[in-house]
């Protein structure tokens, strides 16, 4: 027997099978979810990069202010050193 050979029985049991439709309803249920979920996402996503560029902003003046300070503690402590007060 070929693969193109099928018993009578089974073809026959085939005729008897469902056709699947498709459900419109569920469809535009998916759709929306689909939709619900990007908006979503979209929002999360704004609000990260917003959060992300108010720390970058931040940390700029941080840092260069953090090193302003220590520069300043160093020279002072190394102008104390010199006049042997500490």
């Amino acid at each position: 027997m070929t693969t193109h050979e099928w018993p009578d029985g089974n073809v026959e049991r085939l005729g008897h099978l469902v056709r699947l439709v498709p459900d419109a309803a569920r469809a535009e249920r998916v759709r929306a979810r689909c939709r619900a979920q990007l908006v979503r996402q979209q929002r999360r996503t704004a609000r990260k990069a917003a959060i992300h560029a108010v720390t970058w902003r931040a940390a700029g003046p941080l840092l260069v202010g953090g090193f302003c300070v220590v520069y300043a503690v160093m020279l002072v402590a190394t102008t104390l050193r010199l006049q042997g007060i500490f």
